[in-house]
C-alpha cells in the first residue's frame, strides 16, 4: 500500500482509488523535455506495480525515449476519454517524476506486469533479457513517479 499523509482521506480509499484508475485504463500520455527544453507528448501502452512504478515499451529511436537519455523529467495522465462533459463524475491521475531505460535488475518485475496485463506481449518477448538483445527493437522504460495528484469524484467529489 502506497503511504500518504493526506489531512482528509485515509490511505485505503487513495490506494483503492488509484489502483482503480490505473486497473481500469489502458493508456497514458506522457510528457517529456526535449533538448531544448520544449515540450514533448505521446500516448503509450502501460502496466504498473503496487509500488506505482509504471511501465512502458518503446523504441529508444522514439523522440520522447531520446527525449529521457538527456532529461529524465515526466508527466503523465491517465483517465477515461469516454467520460460524458458534465454528466459523469470523472476519474484521472497527472503523474509527475523521472522517467528511464529499465535496468537490468528491473526487467523481469516490469515484464512480468506487462505479460499480466497485456498476455499478447509473450509473442513480442519471450525473456526479460530479449529486451538487451538487438533482436528485439523495443525497450522496457520505467516510470518512476515523485508525486501525483489525483481527481476521483465519485469517491471524493
Amino acid at each position: 500500500m502506497l503511504k500518504f499523509n493526506h489531512p482528509e482521506y485515509p490511505e485505503k480509499r487513495l490506494n483503492e482509488s488509484i489502483f482503480e484508475i490505473l486497473n481500469n485504463n489502458k493508456l497514458l500520455s506522457l510528457a517529456t523535455v526535449t533538448q531544448k527544453g520544449n515540450a514533448y507528448i505521446n500516448t503509450a501502452f502501460y502496466a504498473f506495480d503496487e509500488k506505482l512504478r509504471l511501465y512502458i515499451i518503446t523504441d529508444p529511436k522514439y523522440n520522447h525515449s531520446m527525449n529521457l537519455t538527456k532529461n529524465s523529467s515526466i508527466a503523465a495522465t491517465i483517465f477515461d476519454s469516454h467520460f460524458k462533459f458534465w454528466k459523469d463524475k470523472l476519474q484521472g491521475i497527472q503523474l509527475f517524476g523521472k522517467g528511464y531505460r529499465t535496468p537490468i535488475l528491473q526487467l523481469h518485475n516490469g515484464n512480468s506486469c506487462f505479460l499480466k496485463r497485456f498476455p499478447v506481449f509473450r509473442e513480442l518477448v519471450k525473456n526479460p533479457k530479449d529486451f538487451m538483445k538487438k533482436a528485439v527493437t523495443v525497450k522496457l522504460y520505467t516510470l518512476e513517479i515523485d508525486y501525483l495528484k489525483l481527481f476521483d469524484e465519485t469517491r471524493f467529489g
